[in-house]
């Protein structure tokens, strides 16, 4: 088994007792050659996207539906010098909530994904150039010692 082991590092050319060259350029060169300790990231949602899904509640769906009615009747009756007031009110307001809305489940989202990768960032100690270094998990390269 230790014969496996030294022959695997000595194939990423690492060392068991020293680990890895401390050296900038070289864990760059790893990290080109092998690829970074990271994973594809969700894309995030835009802020179209929570517009969409406020406008989506069935309150607000109802509200656009009088209002709509409430417009046309107003413009009908009496005119659409003072017949849009009442309507366009109402119109006013459902685009208000869903643009408070929308900003609020977006905010929360950027928040969220912030908090989600500081409790993902995880530090450990490697072994580089002879000496223990703390490392996030992101920055570590094929042949650290861990």
């Amino acid at each position: 088994m230790s014969s496996q082991v030294s022959g695997l590092s000595d194939l990423l050319k690492s060392n068991l007792d020293r680990g890895v060259s401390s050296n900038e350029d070289e864990l760059l060169q790893r990290r080109d050659i092998f690829g970074a300790n990271t994973y594809p990231r969700k894309k995030r949602k835009s802020i179209w996207r929570f517009v969409f899904e406020a406008c989506q509640d069935l309150t607000l769906v109802i509200l656009m539906v009088a209002a709509a009615t409430s417009l046309s009747l107003g413009i009908v009756t009496a005119g659409v010098k003072d017949g849009w007031y009442d309507g366009g009110s109402i119109f006013f307001a459902v685009f208000l909530v869903i643009f408070v809305t929308a900003t609020s489940d977006y905010r929360q989202s950027l928040q969220f994904q912030h908090l989600n990768e500081e409790k993902q960032n995880i530090q450990v100690e490697v072994i580089r150039g002879g000496k223990r270094v703390g490392a996030s998990i992101f920055d570590l390269v094929v042949g650290d010692v861990v």
